[in-house]
């Protein structure tokens, strides 16, 4: 496995082919995935002009979740990387669960990358790649990301 540079260049392009296929103007709220998601959504916010924006943890209390989102109908959630899908697939099963069917809002997920085999295939993109090599972001270390790697073969 390699790691993979994802350059600010290619955050601009990536965010840049976004602002472009998506209607901004229906958002209302932004939601950056913590932690690999909250600068995607940071820059991704700029192009929706009457949006708020949070932050939320798969691992939080649906509670919790819910009283971030509470009182908006079109909500963006936003993460670095579509890997596995898990994480899109986690959240939109929260967001069923907590607003149920007839009152659900509406939400879309969006990430920089996408891998084609990830289980969440509905998820806007910026990039669709078809390697299992590890990218680290602008705002990380390969450091940082090379023993994140391990911990997670490790089941850590």
């Amino acid at each position: 496995m390699q790691y993979i540079e994802f350059t600010w260049d290619s955050v601009d392009a990536a965010v840049s082919y976004l602002s472009s296929i998506k209607e901004w103007d229906e958002v209302d709220l932004v939601v950056g995935i913590e932690y690999g998601g909250i600068i995607p959504a940071a820059l991704v916010h700029r192009f929706c002009p009457r949006a708020g924006f949070t932050t939320i943890n798969p691992m939080m209390p649906p509670s919790e979740v819910h009283g971030r989102i509470i009182g908006h109908k079109r909500i963006l959630l936003v993460d670095d990387i579509n890997d596995s899908g898990d994480t899109f697939m986690t959240l939109a099963g929260m967001m069923g669960s907590l607003f149920g069917a007839l009152n659900e809002p509406a939400f879309s997920c969006m990430s920089l990358i996408k891998r084609r085999q990830t289980r969440c295939q509905w998820a806007i993109s910026g990039i669709t790649v078809d390697h299992e090599d590890w990218f680290v972001f602008p705002w990380e270390t390969k450091e940082g990301e090379k023993e994140k790697h391990e911990e997670r073969d490790r089941g850590v």
